[in-house]
């Protein structure tokens, strides 16, 4: 029976080197993790966000998208993991971002659907993910924005 936890330790510490490479390189480029917050949201800030988002992607208006990320945006691909570090950057790549199943994925969300966990709130079935982001130590004021956008295989 001890064996289990022994096992999960030593996977715990196999990984911890690449988790810690993946913060020094998000530290390298200037780029800083936002402290999330779910509980400090809304009902009404969540189902406003959710409507914005979807406005700004059935009328295909990248900046205006983009105004509704925060960055850096996570982008997960099959085949590679990267960040989108500015909105500047996430316009001129917003075809490759948001594609035609993305977009599909937003649109057909119904808010009294949309799952919730500690990370934030997942559209479709996992396309895209937002959340509350707090931009100072005690956030005292707070954003709701896009944070990561999984593309399908």
């Amino acid at each position: 029976m001890r064996a289990l936890p022994t096992l999960f330790l030593l996977a715990m510490f196999a990984a911890a080197p690449r988790l810690a490479s993946a913060a020094s390189a998000d530290k390298a480029h200037g780029l800083r993790p936002a402290a999330f917050r779910y509980d400090a949201l809304s009902e009404d800030e969540i189902a406003a966000f959710l409507r914005a988002l979807q406005a700004a992607v059935r009328s295909d208006d990248p900046a205006a998208v983009s105004r509704l990320v925060t960055y850096p945006l996570r982008v997960n691909r099959p085949t590679a993991k990267t960040r989108v570090a500015s909105a500047s950057e996430f316009v001129r790549n917003y075809s490759i971002i948001f594609t035609s199943e993305i977009r599909s994925a937003v649109l057909a969300q119904e808010y009294d659907k949309l799952f919730r966990n500690w990370q934030g709130f997942m559209v479709g079935t996992g396309e895209v993910w937002f959340a509350g982001s707090c931009p100072d130590q005690n956030c005292s004021r707070h954003r709701v924005g896009v944070i990561t956008v999984n593309l399908p295989k």
